[in-house]
């Protein structure tokens, strides 16, 4: 079916947000191994709700000026879905659920429209995963003097979801939040490397929560 070729394409790379790029490699070695549950997941639109001085680059140079360079430009671009897409990708590789797919539901509607589009998508999934983003970024940069490289990132995905499509019931809920500080570093990268790297420390969290919990079909 189409979703499956469309999976196959997102596992090869990752999904582009403007120009910049939200994904990161799946290995073994930094994807957590997940305990699968007997469902078919399908991933819904991630609201993404990150403050102004996270989304409009002109707010953040008045807010902090030249430093604003130093900081992941991902704008206003459809973030919600590149990271929905990261979702679907992190979950089917660490082997979460029997299948993963996204679906075309948005979590901001209202609860009426919510309750009918998740019940008519039960002939294909047995339960939908909503969240928002409250945060994704990265800086890369340099303090004031210039000799300590400092690295910084927060991915903060909250209000998730698991929802039982047949009858409404809630499966699951958590978050995928995970923050980076580093004065001296040296890790690889730049400010992009550390925003993708944190995304997967997050949803390698919710692979944990998953596994300690065994969802009813």
């Amino acid at each position: 079916r189409q979703r499956f070729l469309v999976l196959g394409l997102l596992l090869l790379a990752g999904v582009v947000a403007g120009c910049a790029k939200i994904g990161y490699p799946l290995r073994p070695e930094t994807v957590k191994t997940g305990k699968q549950q007997p469902l078919r997941l399908g991933v819904g639109l991630f609201i993404d709700r990150r403050p102004l001085e996270e989304t409009d680059i002109y707010e953040r140079e008045r807010l902090i000026g030249d430093d604003a360079r130093y900081y992941t430009d991902y704008g206003a671009t459809d973030v919600g879905g590149g990271i929905s897409n990261v979702v679907v990708k992190h979950l089917l590789f660490a082997g979460s659920f029997r299948e993963v797919a996204r679906v075309q539901l948005e979590g901001d509607k209202t609860p009426d429209y919510l309750r009918r589009e998740i019940k008519a998508l039960s002939a294909e999934f047995d339960a939908v995963l909503l969240g928002n983003v409250d945060h994704f970024f990265g800086y890369d940069g340099y303090n004031a003097e210039g000799d300590h490289r400092i690295v910084e990132s927060q991915v903060h995905l909250v209000e998730m979801k698991i929802i039982r499509c047949r009858d409404l019931k809630l499966l699951w809920s958590g978050e995928a939040i995970a923050n980076l500080r580093e004065v001296d570093s040296v890790r690889k990268g730049n400010e992009y490397t550390m925003a993708n790297d944190t995304l997967r420390e997050a949803l390698n969290k919710v692979v944990s929560d998953l596994n300690r919990s065994r969802l009813p079909r």
